[in-house]
């Protein structure tokens, strides 16, 4: 794994901004966190999603996507999430039946959305053998799987190769952006079941 430094997410950013687009703030009234977001006693954002947040408060690799077709990295706090699980009683239920890791617990902030039902969720307890490490449920199929251990560079790996593999894909002459075939993001991750 090499190291995630300046020079890196620069690069990143290309590979982004090719399609896609990186809003310098976020967006208070759907709750995304910035760099600088103030989290609770024990909860912070790893420092390399810091770093990335300070380039850009959200990550979309496609213009218009609403934020959740392509890759599009959004930081939402975890108190903000529920909606995702359905309610507070969905959620309490899927926590209950997926175990005290779930990211439906209180320790886990949303971090990446690629469709209307995937959704990546990260460890923000700072203190936590987990910190850093991301989860990935499907919201309406009710699973959910570790997508990557700690350190949260490993998941920015897998933002990197699916960006670099998908920014050379290019719009035809007579074809809309939804109709480019992106390589699913799942299938960057070797743990993830396809």
């Amino acid at each position: 794994m090499t190291e995630w430094n300046e020079s890196r997410m620069q690069e990143l950013k290309k590979h982004f901004l090719k399609q896609g687009e990186i809003p310098p703030e976020p967006n208070q009234e759907k709750h995304e966190l910035s760099h600088e977001a103030a989290l609770e006693d024990g909860l912070a954002l790893p420092e390399t999603l810091q770093q990335i947040l300070k380039i850009g408060a959200k990550w979309n690799f496609v213009k218009q996507s609403c934020d959740c077709f392509g890759c599009n990295i959004i930081v939402v706090h975890p108190e903000k999430t529920t909606n995702i699980f359905g309610d507070d009683e969905c959620r309490t239920e899927w926590l209950e039946d997926h175990g005290e890791e779930s990211c439906a617990g209180k320790d886990w902030a949303l971090v990446c959305v690629t469709s209307e039902f995937d959704f990546y969720f990260v460890n923000v307890r700072a203190e936590s053998a987990q910190y850093g490490a991301t989860r990935h449920i499907v919201n309406n199929c009710y699973e959910e799987d570790l997508f990557t251990e700690p350190p949260f560079e490993r998941f920015l790996d897998i933002v990197e190769a699916y960006a670099k593999t998908n920014a050379a894909k290019v719009q035809m002459k007579d074809e809309d952006v939804e109709d480019i075939e992106y390589d699913d993001f799942r299938s960057f991750n070797p743990l993830a079941k396809v």
